[in-house]
């Protein structure tokens, strides 16, 4: 499965959905990668509907490996022991620096 991470790196185009800055087109021009170093730490960006959303957006389809890759992705976060799974009830709220 080693051969799945370099997608994840290399990132995707998103959608900017309604944050769309002036004077750019409906995806990001940059790719963002899923899982990157920043200042020494290990930062994970997974919007899969962005994602989707990006590539219809600009009619460049996910390549194969590129499924694939999210697909293992969201396997592996979506194990128990490793998914945090809470409700939000009404009136209280969740802060997360992402």
């Amino acid at each position: 499965m080693p051969h799945l991470l370099a997608p994840l790196y290399e990132g995707f185009h998103h959608s900017w959905m309604d944050a769309r800055p002036p004077g750019e087109g409906p995806v990001t021009s940059l790719k963002v990668p899923v899982f990157s170093w920043t200042q020494g730490q290990f930062a994970v960006c997974h919007l899969r509907n962005r994602v989707e959303l990006a590539c219809e957006e600009s009619g460049m389809p996910l390549t194969t490996l590129q499924v694939e890759a999210l697909d293992a992705f969201e396997a592996i976060a979506n194990r128990p022991g490793l998914l945090l799974a809470f409700r939000l009830e009404p009136g209280t709220a969740s802060f997360i620096n992402n």
